[in-house]
């Protein structure tokens, strides 16, 4: 009866014991899950600003489109197939005389000079009939009796107005191109001396496609001569690479005689090739017959540069939530796992330490140490990751003794080696030194010599060698372990596929320690690669140090072999 009421009573302690744990995993999971909606709700906040401020910006761009748009120097009208007036900007009712509302649904034919009503007319069908650009010249008249020549452009609008089709048509007044000959020569020459003095490049084209013309920025912009660029000679400035393009949208935009813009590289007076956009319209003769095109092209080099900057950035941005998302799942997932572990271990020998064997306190003991020995080293390369994602970090060379820090790794890692029968080799001249951050070294090597004792079999070994020569330094940590598959080389240096395995006693990893490694060399000035064998052979991680004439600069490069 003694015996089951024992029994019995040992089994409701280690029942009481089971639900203790589990209520604290679920104080535990609860205090995380709060700690989280805290931060997710403060991330949402910061976007709800975010989105503010980018309304503001979106409505105060709008404001300033619909004012450019009332006062550009042409007039914007839209007209249904008929030709009435649906809608138009405050250019367009100064060019009529009218105010805006009494020109709603208002025939524009009524302001046309009886003469130019059919042209009007056949323009308005072709925009309609055949959903393309078109333009004519037309007298109008307006509320005073007073005339201007004016060119239509007309495109069909993309939507509907009132659920009718319609178009949308920009008017300029070009009265002084239908004057005498005489008033057009003044005219050309009073457009010459404009153009001289505008800060931006202006040329023009006769039928042919030929350059007649180039104002003098041009000439003071590309250092040439007006005989040079005349004709096809100005073609010569075109960088290379962009000429075939360019003259593929010249020509077929000819060809129809319809607008165009082009971006293009072009030699500047100091010899380098500098980004601009050209853009040029087709001119027409009072008759109708073409005459060429007129254009201009500003300089955008410094607008591409920003927009480079602004990609690069953005791409920066891509990485660095990557990197963020990564950090967020190692700390979730991997962290929480070594504290488990030790608590786990922790909680057995406070709760049932009079009841265990020597042999089984040095067991808990040891795993406990192992989880916290796993728990630092993760800890540390966290710490260390977070401080380059950050750039809170300075980089500070200098000259650092190769055996000095192999007798360091030797040291730190003794305990766990040994528990292991893992033999360390070292080759290495003890006056050997490589110019590099101390501390970043260290991380590095402290990283890849567990990696090396983890990966290796009980009673194998782990090399540390350092051989130079004329133009590097080759520091070497090759072990007897299991080695590595082809296929998985490439996951060892990317955080987002978080890649990790067992080592040889089921040591766990975080698949952070290689991409820390990766980057702190690359923080260092070097660089990290594979070679693979194709042999199935230990694993061999090493670092080179180039050696240059005029610079210490570290060059550090990553090589591991494959098993298999």
């Amino acid at each position: 009866m003694n015996s089951k009421s024992h029994n019995l009573k040992n089994e409701i302690n280690k029942s009481q014991e089971v639900n203790l744990e589990h209520d604290n995993n679920f104080r535990n999971d609860i205090q995380t899950l709060q700690k989280e909606l805290t931060f997710n709700q403060r991330e949402l906040e910061e976007k709800n600003r975010e989105l503010h401020l980018l309304k503001q910006k979106i409505e105060s761009l709008l404001l300033k489109n619909d004012e450019i748009y009332e006062h550009s120097p042409a007039g914007y009208f839209t007209f249904d197939r008929n030709g009435s007036i649906l809608s138009l900007n405050q250019t367009g009712t100064e060019q009529l005389g009218v105010i805006k509302e009494k020109l709603i649904n208002k025939s524009f034919i009524d302001f046309i000079t009886p003469k130019y009503r059919s042209i009007f007319t056949i323009h308005l069908d072709n925009v309609f009939k055949y959903k393309t650009r078109h333009s004519c010249e037309v007298k109008v008249e307006r509320k005073d009796k007073s005339t201007f020549f004016a060119l239509l452009e007309s495109v069909p609008s993309n939507g509907n107005v009132n659920s009718e089709a319609s178009c949308i048509t920009a008017i300029i007044d070009i009265t002084r191109l239908k004057v005498s000959e005489e008033t057009i020569k003044e005219s050309e020459i009073r457009f010459q001396n404009v153009a001289n003095t505008a800060p931006v490049l202006i040329w023009i084209t006769d039928a042919d496609a030929l350059f007649t013309f180039v104002n003098n920025f041009w000439l003071q912009y590309t250092g040439r001569t007006l005989g040079q660029e005349l004709g096809m000679g100005w073609l010569e400035g075109i960088h290379p690479e962009d000429l075939d393009r360019f003259m593929g949208i010249y020509k077929s935009s000819f060809d129809a005689r319809k607008p165009f813009d082009v971006e293009f590289r072009i030699k500047k007076n100091d010899g380098n090739f500098r980004w601009i956009i050209s853009k040029g319209v087709p001119r027409f003769q009072t008759d109708g017959r073409f005459a060429g095109y007129i254009g201009s092209c500003i300089d955008i080099n410094d607008q591409k540069i920003i927009e480079e900057t602004v990609k690069k950035f953005n791409e920066e941005l891509l990485s660095l939530n990557t990197s963020k998302d990564k950090f967020f799942s190692i700390i979730a997932h991997d962290l929480k796992s070594p504290l488990s572990g030790l608590l786990g271990f922790t909680e057995i020998l406070l709760n049932e330490f009079d009841d265990l064997q020597i042999e089984e306190v040095k067991e808990f003991i040891g795993h406990s140490h192992q989880a916290a020995i796993n728990l630092n080293a993760l800890l540390e390369n966290l710490l260390e990751w977070s401080r380059i994602q950050t750039g809170n970090f300075a980089l500070e060379p200098s000259n650092v003794n190769v055996e000095s820090i192999f007798d360091d790794m030797i040291s730190l890692f003794n305990q766990y080696a040994s528990n292991k029968k893992i033999r360390f080799e070292k080759k290495v001249d003890a006056a050997l030194e490589v110019i590099a951050d101390e501390n970043m070294f260290k991380t590095i090597m402290r990283n890849l010599v567990s990696n090396g004792i983890k990966f290796t079999n009980e009673g194998g070994s782990v090399y540390l060698t350092a051989i130079a020569n004329e133009k590097f330094v080759n520091l070497g940590i090759q072990d007897s372990g299991i080695g590595l598959s082809r296929e998985n080389i490439n996951k060892l240096f990317r955080i987002d596929l978080n890649y990790t395995t067992l080592g040889t006693n089921k040591e766990r990893g975080t698949g952070l320690g290689l991409v820390l490694c990766k980057e702190l060399v690359e923080k260092n000035g070097g660089k990290i690669w594979l070679k693979v064998k194709s042999e199935r052979e230990q694993n061999s991680f090493s670092l080179y140090q180039k050696r240059k004439l005029k610079s210490n600069r570290l060059f550090l490069i990553l090589t591991a072999y494959s098993s298999s």
